[in-house]
């Protein structure tokens, strides 16, 4: 079968395919810059076979119940380490900037474009590695519950990421390995997010007065979708032991600072909307 990859970077587009073989390497021409890095790393097989989980948490500075729900995200991260990857989407009206109090704006395009797919609009609110499809939701007190039952599934997938940052150029090089556990129907799509924090900021917060927090820390907040919100196709019903490498340089933004910027990357079934697993590693240490 083929494997075709569509990414779509600020200054260029391009589309390439690849024959799958062993441990294939997708090469991207003016993508992975491979006469700059060599190539591409070979993973071996995975050491685990555990869903991890994707925490999407629509927020906005001017939520005054949103801190109630980043400190449920917080507690499930210190619960499951390494199981669970949160993603903080600034998004809607509550994420607006508005003078004199909130005079910064985190929203993105990508976040926007996930905070429509909402069946109901509102901060916060989430999505626990979409579950029910893109448009399902659950409210902060369900968060936990929820992900401790998907952490009991078996994955279809399991994934392997390795990051390489030239501070020099300013390019970061990811490398994601897909390996199949199961077969699963229709497209499979990676989905690759940066996320950066905490950024400190002016955030409301009902206790139950109202009071704004100047220096509030803003964590795991999405800064882009370097995939594009809906990923690149890897698979296209891909079968038991059907496995690729996927690999990409990316320039990087310079407003973003890489020693608390992250890279989440996950794949989404494009039929169902549903996140079948996540992988989570900081940039630089």
């Amino acid at each position: 079968m083929k494997k075709f990859l569509f990414l779509y970077f600020v200054l260029f587009t391009m589309i390439t395919s690849c024959d799958i073989i062993d441990n294939p390497i997708v090469d991207y021409g003016i993508g992975y810059r491979e006469d700059l890095y060599g190539s591409a790393p070979t993973f071996g097989p995975a050491t685990n076979s555990w869903r991890n989980v994707l925490l999407e948490d629509f927020t906005g500075h001017d939520c005054g119940n949103c801190p109630d729900a980043h400190v449920v995200a917080d507690e499930i991260l210190a619960n499951n380490p390494g199981r669970v990857a949160v993603v903080s989407i600034h998004a809607g009206p509550l994420a607006e900037p508005l003078l004199p109090d909130f005079p910064n704006d985190y929203r993105t395009t990508e976040g926007e474009f996930y905070f429509a797919q909402l069946s109901f609009q509102v901060n916060p609110i989430g999505r626990v590695s979409r579950e029910g499809g893109a448009s399902n939701i659950w409210s902060h007190a369900q968060w936990t519950a929820e992900a401790i039952n998907q952490m009991n599934d078996a994955p279809a997938v399991v994934l392997q990421m390795e990051l390489d940052m030239d501070t020099v150029l300013g390019n970061l090089n990811i490398h994601v390995y897909d390996q199949w556990l199961q077969a699963s129907s229709g497209n499979q799509n990676l989905v690759l997010l940066i996320t950066e924090g905490p950024i400190i900021g002016p955030q409301l917060e009902y206790t139950p007065e109202a009071i704004i927090h100047e220096d509030y820390e803003h964590k795991h907040m999405l800064r882009a979708a370097i995939s594009g919100p809906d990923g690149l196709s890897i698979a296209n019903s891909p079968v038991q032991g059907e496995a690729g490498t996927s690999s990409y340089t990316y320039e990087w933004n310079s407003n973003w600072k890489w020693g608390k910027s992250y890279v989440v990357a996950f794949v989404v079934n494009a039929s169902n909307g549903e996140v079948l697993n996540v992988i989570e590693k900081k940039i630089y240490e």
